[in-house]
């Protein structure tokens, strides 16, 4: 995505977003350091999701969020629910559990919201009574689904209650907004998404839209171009490629179109083969010399009878 006119002056007029805070100020940093200047109009460099809600607010005016709740608030409504949970279910031993112990309680509420905002971000709904209602499992399982369905049907109308969202809930819904606000032509771009794998549906959302712009680009991190056909329709969720694998296919284009940036290195190449599915291992013959450099940098593990 070329500057036009080639000067450092156009970066200005840039807004590329990046998955972290510390990614933004390592770019900053880079492009200081390429540019060999004390001052320098620097692009707007964002993390993703740290989106500027007056501006999407003029955008879309009847768009309005609640705030999101903080963490401690979380923990307190948690245990709130855990309490009363408790002290409707007395015969059952996690009850007596929580009821003899502040510190329990504390845990399994802090165990909940990390459940709830995993939940949240990859905006799934639940009904764990349902899922599991066929399943032979023992008692303290069954309390333990219990606690969750009183959860996941309570905690949404509290926090309604209380004109509060959780905060994945909310971070979604401005990705959302901000996805929308793009689509709409609220962005005069150029626009630029980098380093995200678009691992949650409201993210790849946003990443379509930017990459749907008529100014915009997502540079993909990592996405191997080599690996052959087969392997790569067989890639599951347990290997790296798998969220890649996914983004394309929300984006419903191929890997044959998506342009290679910079040729692939002697190590990227080993990493491809160390992790190609077990299925298609049968293709390490077909690279049984590595590539000169392959293997510098790595570090050698000395075991009692073997070098690995």
């Amino acid at each position: 995505f070329p500057l036009p006119g080639g000067t450092a002056e156009d970066l200005s007029r840039y807004t590329i977003l990046v998955p972290t805070r510390r990614a933004a100020r390592a770019l900053e940093e880079k492009l200081f350091a390429l540019c060999k200047r004390k001052a320098l109009l620097l692009p707007r460099v964002r993390p993703i999701g740290d989106s500027d809600e007056e501006l999407i607010a003029e955008q879309l005016p009847d768009e309005r969020l609640p705030d999101a709740i903080s963490r401690t608030g979380q923990l307190f409504l948690m245990l709130t629910l855990i309490d009363e949970w408790a002290r409707d279910n007395p015969h059952l031993p996690l009850a007596d559990d929580v009821n003899a112990s502040r510190s329990q309680a504390l845990g399994l509420a802090e165990s909940l919201v990390e459940l709830v905002a995993q939940l949240e971000t990859e905006e799934v709904q639940v009904n764990f009574g349902s899922v599991f209602a066929d399943l032979d499992l023992a008692e303290h399982r069954l309390t333990i689904i219990s606690l969750l369905d009183l959860v996941q049907e309570q905690l949404p109308k509290r926090l309604h209650e209380l004109g509060l969202m959780g905060p994945a809930a909310r971070r979604n819904a401005v990705l959302r907004m901000e996805a929308k606000r793009i689509a709409d032509g609220g962005e005069t771009g150029p626009i630029i998404a980098a380093g995200s794998t678009g691992t949650n549906p409201a993210t790849r959302a946003l990443l379509k839209a930017i990459a749907n712009h008529p100014k915009g680009a997502v540079v993909l991190p990592g996405l191997d171009l080599g690996l052959d056909d087969e392997s790569w329709t067989i890639i599951g969720p347990g290997h790296p490629q798998h969220a890649m694998k996914i983004l394309l296919a929300d984006f419903e284009i191929a890997r044959a179109h998506v342009q290679e940036l910079a040729p692939e290195t002697a190590r990227q190449t080993l990493l491809r083969e160390v992790m190609r599915p077990a299925e298609t291992t049968d293709k390490w013959s077909d690279h049984a010399m590595l590539p000169a450099g392959a293997l510098q940098g790595l570090k050698l593990i000395e075991a009692p009878d073997r070098q690995l």
